[in-house]
């Protein structure tokens, strides 16, 4: 039979291993919704490719500096804002 040293052990490590779980699954729940976030500003990229490939090359034959450019800056960790 456990002692009550082994039991309060026990239940202190049971306690810390809730701790961990609840800390990962707290990161994981922040990771998925970066990551939903990262695969819909993807999908906006790509309509916004294809309606600017749609709609011919910029006039002038000079680099786009419009939308597409400001989304990019609104992207997280890019370094051209």
């Amino acid at each position: 039979m456990d002692s009550p040293e082994q039991i309060r052990l026990q239940s202190v490590m049971i306690e810390m291993l809730n701790v961990q779980l609840r800390d990962c699954r707290s990161r994981i729940d922040r990771q998925t919704e970066e990551i939903v976030e990262l695969k819909r500003l993807i999908r906006v990229r790509d309509d916004l490719l294809h309606m600017r490939g749609a709609e011919g090359p910029p006039s002038g034959g000079a680099p786009d500096g419009g939308v597409l450019s400001r989304l990019i800056r609104w992207l997280p960790g890019s370094k051209r804002g």
